[in-house]
């Protein structure tokens, strides 16, 4: 007889790039002397080992203890050894992890192999292999916000279902980092004209308010990895052509407001529970604009809209009940064109051919010749290095304030999408971009 087996459980076996993939280990003890399970820090004894079709090597090697050193960034110790457990013979012990939130980044799409081993008593346990897939996510939108209050960043995007509906899915990161931070799905849907995620208006320990637009119908939920904390409620007052601004704002009093533009038109809704009120109304004073960003100002409780008109990057402050604190909108930068790409504070003009100049508040700095087989280009808000990222063939490459050269930053880059840059901890910066034969990939950049 075994001494002892492993069995594990999932409950789906495919999952999108990026997805939630929980996975249930058993550990029976079916011999006749008790199995140790851990004698330090109580730690899952388990290894998950991912191997792709035909490939005898294991592509990932998971443990709970490899991701808490990680999170811990290599400071995990062993401490005073606490008191030994034990597995007694004719009882099992079940463990939990999400497969996909112990490895650092997103499985690549494909078809794996996965077991789970331990010590044992007579040598190393194994599991029998269950099958799993990684598919690619179609994504049709995304939105991203950063709680500066927490150092977490909030990711939300819609996928499109083999059946022609939608989910939705989040994901609220790490502290600080986008490493270990998975997907969960929040809700289906129709189709969606738009999408936004919301930050924190102070440190709120909270799950995320989202918001989406069904046609004329403004729908949201807030949802905590894969709970939903506040079900999903549909604003009553139907709203055609409307168009929900990324982020919403969630307050201390458990309500959240979203912003909704018709054209120029600015209208701010509250929901407190499922309860919606309209709480203001106001003009842009400024052509519709193709693309609008709002920025939380904390400090005197502001709302301020950023978007690109012509060759200049625009803003225009509120109060929280929409009254101007601006009587117009101010020009943040300028240049000869429209911007190639722009962000809080900071536009990039010129072009690969002609060269690229980066606007930061009202600072211009000329950036080195860009490579060659330019395809995009992203720059951060503005901060002490502002780093600007460009595609170029399947490269991704990286430039900072002070730096006199672009530095590769990621390959294997397809075609991307959505290209952003920005810091969840105010220290490191992420690029973040949507690939088709995946989903949405990011890498640390490089410091300058």
């Amino acid at each position: 007889m075994a001494e002892a087996s492993i069995t594990l459980s999932f409950a789906k076996s495919r999952f999108l790039y990026g997805e939630s993939c929980p996975v249930a280990a058993t550990v029976d003890n079916t011999g006749a002397r008790p199995l140790l399970l851990w004698d330090q820090a109580p730690i899952a004894p388990l290894t998950y080992s991912l191997r792709s079709e035909g490939e005898a090597d294991p592509r990932y090697v998971l443990s709970e203890r490899a991701w808490m050193e990680s999170r811990a960034r290599g400071i995990l110790k062993e401490g005073p050894p606490e008191k030994a457990l034990y597995l007694q013979p004719g009882k099992n012990r079940r463990f939990k992890a999400d497969l996909a939130e112990l490895g650092q980044e997103p499985f690549l799409p494909g078809r794996y192999s996965v077991t789970a081993s331990m010590p044992g008593n007579e040598g190393t346990l194994v599991s029998a292999p269950a099958a799993i897939e990684a598919v690619p996510a179609a994504i049709e939108l995304l939105a991203r916000s950063v709680s500066k209050p927490r150092e977490k960043a909030s990711t939300v995007f819609v996928h499109r279902e083999a059946d022609g509906t939608r989910g939705i899915y989040h994901q609220l990161s790490a502290s600080g980092t986008l490493q270990h931070s998975v997907y969960h799905k929040a809700a289906q849907a129709g189709a969606v004209s738009s999408i936004a995620t919301s930050t924190d208006a102070m440190d709120l320990q909270a799950g995320r308010r989202i918001a989406w637009f069904e046609g004329p119908v403004l729908r949201s939920l807030e949802i905590w990895d894969d709970r939903v904390t506040k079900p999903l409620s549909t604003c009553p007052e139907e709203l055609p052509g409307g168009v929900v601004v990324n982020p919403g704002i969630q307050f201390a009093d458990g309500s959240a407001c979203f912003m909704v533009a018709r054209g120029a038109a600015l209208s701010l809704y509250r929901i407190r529970g499922a309860q919606w009120t309209r709480e203001g109304s106001a003009e842009l004073g400024a052509e519709a604009p193709n693309a609008l960003r709002l920025v939380w100002e904390s400090q005197g409780e502001r709302l301020r809209f950023l978007w690109a008109a012509a060759s200049r990057l625009w803003s225009r402050r509120f109060t929280l009940a929409l009254q101007p604190v601006e009587p117009q909108p101010v020009a943040v930068t300028e240049g000869q064109s429209p911007p190639a790409a722009w962000s809080v504070d900071t536009a990039l003009y010129g072009s690969a051919e002609s060269g690229f100049t980066a606007r930061i508040g009202s600072r211009s700095v000329t950036l080195p010749p860009t490579p060659p087989g330019f395809r995009a280009a992203a720059i951060a808000p503005a901060n002490a290095n502002t780093p600007v990222a460009v595609q170029c063939g399947d490269t991704l490459q990286v430039w900072a304030a002070g730096s006199s050269e672009w530095r590769e930053a990621a390959t294997g880059v397809g075609v991307a999408r959505h290209l952003e840059i920005f810091s969840v901890d105010g220290r490191r910066h992420f690029a973040q971009w949507i690939e088709p034969n995946s989903g949405v990939r990011f890498v640390l950049l490089p410091k300058a």
